[in-house]
Order: structure tokens, then C-alpha cells, then sequence
């Protein structure tokens, strides 16, 4: 198998696991946005849980933006361009199997 199929071959394997990782947190939004909702919900006067409001506002956030970052590296990794191909081999490297002999 020529070099350039083997990494895209690897790239591609890479940017379906970093799509299946931004499918696997966005199942947490759900869980993040009920919690906050609650807690905004059950805020008084008397109780006032500012500390969990904006702990899962964070968590909001982060989880968008790792879902964001992830998506947007499968891309990176899916089209697999010459930055990609120095990233899994670079030029310089040679061949395990032409060391051997």
C-alpha cells in the first residue's frame, strides 16, 4: 500500500473516531441544560444556588466548544492534505521495513 494511502487511510480512521467523540458529548448537553434549568427554577429568595447555575453554564460551554473543535478537526483529518500526510509521516522518516533490510 503506497504511503499516501496509508495515511489517508489512518487520518480518515482518526476523524471517524473524533466524530464519534463529539457525538458521544454532545449526549451530555441534555443532562446540562436540565440541571441548569433546574436550578435556576428553584432559586429563591431564601435558596439561591448561583454556584451550580453557573457551574453548568460552564459545562455548557466547554462541552460546545470541544464538540465544536473536535468537528472541526475530523474535517481537518477527513480531506487529508499535505499538512496531514507530514503529520502521520514525515518525508524525512523512512520506512520500517527498508531499515530492516
Amino acid at each position: 500500500m503506497p504511503r499516501k494511502d496509508l495515511v489517508s487511510l489512518i487520518a480518515r480512521a482518526f476523524a471517524i473516531y473524533l466524530t464519534i467523540l463529539a457525538v458521544w458529548d454532545s449526549t451530555y448537553l441534555a443532562e446540562f441544560f436540565y440541571s441548569t434549568w433546574h436550578y435556576l427554577h428553584e432559586s429563591s429568595s431564601l435558596r439561591d444556588h448561583p454556584y451550580w447555575v453557573n457551574y453548568y453554564r460552564l459545562r455548557i460551554v466547554m462541552t460546545c466548544l470541544r464538540i465544536i473543535g473536535a468537528m472541526l478537526a475530523a474535517r481537518l483529518f477527513w480531506t487529508a492534505g499535505p499538512a496531514v500526510e507530514k503529520l502521520f509521516a514525515p518525508h524525512g522518516q523512512k520506512a520500517a521495513s527498508s531499515e530492516l533490510l
